[in-house]
């Protein structure tokens, strides 16, 4: 049997860019038990707040866990793309625009894993998707395999390689990009070693990935020791080279980048923010202390259960999705000591995700518990503020990003769909383009790539 001869899960979506890239926002993984069997969602029960509770969440955090592996790498078309999925076959789906131009090529390439496998589309100038054949010498769509439970992905800003952050087996894969075609070609870590290995993670359980805006550096929040590690990325073949790792918050989870690449922070579940220093011509990173007064390194407080944080685009303010406390965090930046202070919290449900717009004025969070996108308008001095009345529907959202243009959201939710939404510069409203298409379960991120 051939390697990839098996149908493939779908996990964060990442958008490469050759004159620059996105990765978007995660959101938290369902940890012990909502599965989606033959295109049907089993939502989770929830508490009196609208929050997932714990008995549908084992662990009452509703983020990944070792358990998470299994789950994820159940029903082999549990929203993965195959060979029987008509919703996402080109040649019988009317959501889906007709293919780039084989003889043009090029075009901006979007990509999602899931469970043990990675899928890809072109996004079309229309805001259509349509799905990459990662391999056309088998019938129907195919993916391409991936390493178990991958969390979350994020692109290199050159376009040419994505990275998956492979919880269930503590590995991080790698992949090139064809520029004609989007098709990824899993890389070799590991030389010599029969097969093509995935590098594997000294510091177990990398939950989420994430790219220097720079392309020097690829980060990993690290689950199974409270860590993060920064690998060194050879630009010439994608691979990738551990450099350092140093202990952040328990149990870290999202990470976030700022874009001028000054410094970045990374969260952990249990209500500790870490915050890091960037080296200039490295970019290596070096925590921040929160509280030089007390022995030790302290990291800053943020709400319960967050796991997706984002900033702004002018790196000044920082949010977060703080599903424990059902709130919008808000804190501004000090640009020159990477030092966090909370501006407010903001009340909303089923917080799991956020992502802010390219203008900077307005927020995004994905409401699980009422699967829809409920946007916030940010003042200037960045304090977020619920826009009453409006939504965007999108069955329980997990995953959130913006096209490298700007002018489109894409998100994808937990009953297998993704949506592709126009975005207006001047008022922040969505509109929703066409129809929702087939997408991957469970995840995290998404990862553009333009060539």
């Amino acid at each position: 049997m051939r390697k990839f001869d098996r149908p493939l899960l779908l996990v964060p979506i990442t958008l490469l860019a050759g004159a620059g890239w996105i990765a978007g926002c995660f959101t938290p993984d369902d940890p012990n038990g909502s599965t989606l069997d033959a295109g049907t969602f089993d939502a989770p029960t929830f508490d009196g707040a609208g929050l997932p509770d714990a008995t549908s969440l084992p662990d009452g955090s509703n983020l990944p866990d070792a358990a998470d592996a299994a789950r994820a790498d159940a029903s082999a078309d549990g929203g993965g793309v195959d060979a029987s999925d008509a919703s996402v076959d080109a040649s019988s789906d009317a959501r889906v625009d007709a293919p780039i131009d084989a003889a043009v090529g090029g075009g901006t390439f979007v990509y999602l894993p899931g469970g043990s496998v990675l899928a890809g589309w072109v996004l079309q100038t229309s805001g259509m998707l349509t799905p990459i054949d990662m391999d056309p010498m088998v019938a129907g769509i195919q993916n391409v395999a991936t390493g178990t439970n991958p969390l979350s992905i994020a692109a290199h800003p050159n376009g040419n390689f994505v990275y998956t952050s492979n919880y269930g087996d503590s590995t991080i894969g790698a992949y090139s990009v064809n520029a004609m075609t989007g098709v990824l070609t899993r890389l070799d870590a590991v030389v010599g070693t029969a097969g093509v290995q995935d590098l594997p993670a000294t510091h177990g359980n990398p939950a989420f990935v994430a790219a220097d805006p720079q392309g020097r550096v690829v980060y990993t929040s690290n689950d199974g020791d409270n860590t993060l590690s920064a690998y060194t990325v050879d630009t010439m073949t994608g691979l990738l080279t551990l450099a350092t790792t140093i202990s952040v918050a328990t149990a870290p989870r999202g990470i976030a980048v700022d874009p001028q690449a000054r410094y970045l922070a990374v969260v952990g579940t249990a209500g500790a923010l870490t915050m890091c220093q960037l080296d200039a011509v490295t970019g290596l990173p070096t925590a921040v202390d929160a509280d030089t007064m007390t022995a030790g390194r302290q990291d800053f407080a943020i709400g319960g259960n967050t796991a997706s944080i984002a900033f702004n685009p002018a790196g000044t303010y920082l949010y977060g999705a703080s599903l424990g406390i059902g709130a919008l965090s808000a804190f501004s930046v000090d640009i020159v000591t990477a030092k966090v202070t909370s501006i407010g919290t903001t009340a909303t449900t089923g917080p799991l995700n956020v992502i802010v717009s390219p203008t900077g004025a307005t927020a995004y969070v994905s409401d699980y518990s009422l699967g829809r996108l409920d946007p916030f308008s940010i003042a200037g001095n960045g304090v977020p503020t619920a826009i009453v009345g409006t939504s965007y529907a999108v069955g329980a959202p997990r995953s959130l990003a913006f096209a490298p243009a700007g002018t489109r959201l894409v998100a994808g939710g937990d009953n297998g769909t993704i949506g592709v939404f126009d975005w207006s510069s001047a008022t922040g409203a969505l509109t929703l383009v066409g129809s929702m298409v087939s997408g991957p379960v469970g995840s995290y991120t998404f990862a553009f790539a333009v060539h």
